[in-house]
């Protein structure tokens, strides 16, 4: 099953406000809208703003890392 993560989780994990992921999805760095119109994010979408950004918080490393044991 996929987990999807909403712009203020994602934005939380980052240390940065929900603005700041709207930037991205105008950019379209990550995507916008799932096809039901509501704006969430996966795992991969998570690995691409670490790319992207450089920066990783605990947060994030966490979940990278129960990612793994799935």
């Amino acid at each position: 099953m996929i987990e999807f993560y909403t712009p203020a989780q994602v934005a939380k994990m980052f240390g940065v406000n929900a603005n700041t992921i709207r930037r991205y999805e105008k950019h379209g760095i990550i995507p916008v809208r799932l096809p039901s119109g509501f704006r969430k994010y996966t795992i991969q979408n998570i690995r691409d703003l670490v790319k992207l950004i450089g920066y990783e918080s605990d947060d994030v490393k966490k979940l990278l890392s129960n990612e793994k044991d799935m």
